[in-house]
């Protein structure tokens, strides 16, 4: 095998690149900060269809304003247009744009398609902002339960050619599986779980195995803390070739310290010493809490800090009482709302690094910040050269068809 064909690359939306070449073509804006990356957040999605049940009290005509911008930042779903952002692509790259200013190379748009994800859109976004946009596949459960070999060798195919759909050289492929949202009480022994468990078994065996895709996990509602262990302990019970490539996301609420040291401490405990990597953000974004809502005032009791230095202390917390694991820990914010964004008068996708880096950074060396804010993540998401290296082993065969010579790689590979 090639040299070239052994060097570890990372699909964007305008094709793959290696570690190497990202980082030469980094915009090295801000000297007093280290490259940056963002693991986890929404460039471009839409929530209402999800939670149209939920929204049914919301008038879908109201409009984000001046005089009520404060309310929508305490309560981000009491607003119909707060839910979906725009599809345009010049409107989306400018507030990409932004995180230039703090070095930012790569960002992982984790809209799944039940959020409306547009790979087209992400392509015009990244040629017009320079910035690397990676996304994600989204997982067909139905399909999964139909036929869950013939699924694994379509989504197989996908990683390794694309879609035949698209033009050869513009084939947009999915850098990572997910974002998978787990919100329900998980148990592998109950047998309503056993369709996600085999597909979950499959998602390992027949993609991060095989091919070194990672596979990004949510951990939200009745699942955040406690009971998450058993998701946890799904994963470990699991043959996995490289754990970091399981990758669960936390958001981080208010500090609680009776909640970190009886729960939370625990669940990071346990992914941490595991090996598999952890993304904190700094929004809390769950849906699940739509359910309390409160019909006296007409507001959805879900608070989403905009801005709270007790987030970025709590950070800090974790960091430092988990040092030893650097290598493994991520930081985002988790976009979610138009408020978040600069043009509805939020911090953008700069919130982060312009609200949090100095308190989260605190006592950290260089290589620590270097990996929590840019190499952990770019490790997570390459992979080797595969196709290559399947035409480099491929045996010519027989079509029973066509009578005709072809490489055994090819198609009939994932049949």
């Amino acid at each position: 095998m090639s040299s070239q064909s052994k060097a570890k690359y990372i699909r964007t939306a305008m094709g793959p690149k290696t570690i190497e070449q990202i980082q030469k073509e980094s915009h090295i804006s801000n000297p007093s900060f280290p490259l940056t990356s963002l693991p986890f957040e929404h460039i471009l999605h839409n929530i209402t269809e999800y939670l149209k049940k939920d929204l049914s009290i919301i008038d879908p005509k109201d409009k984000i304003e001046l005089s009520n911008l404060s309310l929508i930042i305490k309560y981000p779903l009491i607003m119909y247009q707060n839910l979906y952002f725009d599809a345009d692509s010049s409107k989306l790259a400018n507030e990409l744009e932004f995180t230039k200013k703090y070095n930012c190379s790569l960002i992982c748009d984790v809209t799944n398609e039940k959020y409306h994800q547009n790979k087209q859109i992400l392509k015009e976004i990244q040629k017009i902002c320079k910035i690397n946009i990676c996304f994600g596949q989204s997982l067909n459960y139905s399909k999964a339960k139909s036929n869950l070999k013939k699924y694994s060798n379509e989504l197989q195919y996908l990683i390794v050619y694309g879609n035949d759909n698209e033009p050869e050289n513009e084939k947009l492929i999915p850098a990572f599986i997910g974002e998978e949202i787990i919100e329900e009480e998980f148990d592998k022994d109950k047998e309503e779980f056993k369709d996600i468990i085999n597909l979950y078994k499959m998602v390992i065996d027949d993609l991060v195995n095989k091919y070194g895709i990672p596979f990004f996990v949510k951990l939200q509602g009745k699942q955040k803390y406690k009971s998450t262990n058993k998701i946890t302990e799904f994963f470990k019970s699991q043959i996995i070739s490289q754990k970091n490539k399981i990758v669960f996301i936390l958001s981080i609420s208010d500090y609680d310290e009776n909640l970190y040291e009886n729960e939370i401490k625990n669940l990071i405990n346990d992914i941490l010493t595991n090996g598999f990597s952890l993304i904190l953000t700094t929004y809390e974004c769950d849906y699940s809490l739509l359910k309390k809502y409160d019909s006296n005032d007409k507001k959805l009791k879900l608070i989403d800090s905009y801005y709270n230095n007790a987030k970025g202390i709590f950070i800090n917390k974790i960091l430092k009482e988990f040092s030893g694991y650097m290598k493994n820990i991520m930081l985002s914010n988790n976009i979610n709302y138009r408020v978040h964004l600069k043009e509805y008068g939020g911090f953008g996708y700069n919130n982060l690094f312009e609200n949090y880096y100095d308190t989260i950074t605190d006592g950290l060396n260089k290589d620590n910040i270097s990996d929590i804010f840019n190499n952990n993540l770019l490790n997570v998401l390459c992979y080797w050269e595969f196709i290559e290296k399947f035409k480099k082993s491929a045996k010519m065969v027989k079509c029973e068809n066509c009578g005709n010579e072809k490489e055994e790689n090819d198609k009939d590979l994932f049949s």
